[in-house]
């Protein structure tokens, strides 16, 4: 039983490392006015960037078309994470020159 129990925790995913930066936005709005038709875009961005931002947004309701709303609720979830700046000086420096 124990080896099975070994093998089973080898095979398992290692847990997601917790981002160094996070935001978390509850927003609420009585009364929304579209005065301009297009996409909104939300980005994260992080220096130095350790390659795993992530942007996720909610919301309700739905405009489809409609240019008033009310009662909006905006749910903005965004994280990144930085590479060490020791780490990036040194592949910088052991990076071949162009």
């Amino acid at each position: 039983m124990l080896p099975l129990l070994a093998l089973l925790q080898a095979a398992a995913p290692a847990p997601a490392a917790a981002p160094d930066i996070e935001l978390n936005l509850h927003l609420r709005a009585k009364h929304v006015t579209i005065e301009q038709q297009g996409q909104a875009r939300l980005a994260v961005h992080a220096e130095p960037d350790g390659g795993a931002t992530r942007v996720e947004t909610n919301v309700q309701p739905k405009a489809e078309g409609r240019r008033e709303l009310d009662n909006v609720t905006v749910d903005v979830h965004a994280q990144a994470s930085l590479t060490d700046p020791k780490q990036n000086r040194a592949e910088a420096e052991t990076a071949p020159q162009r």
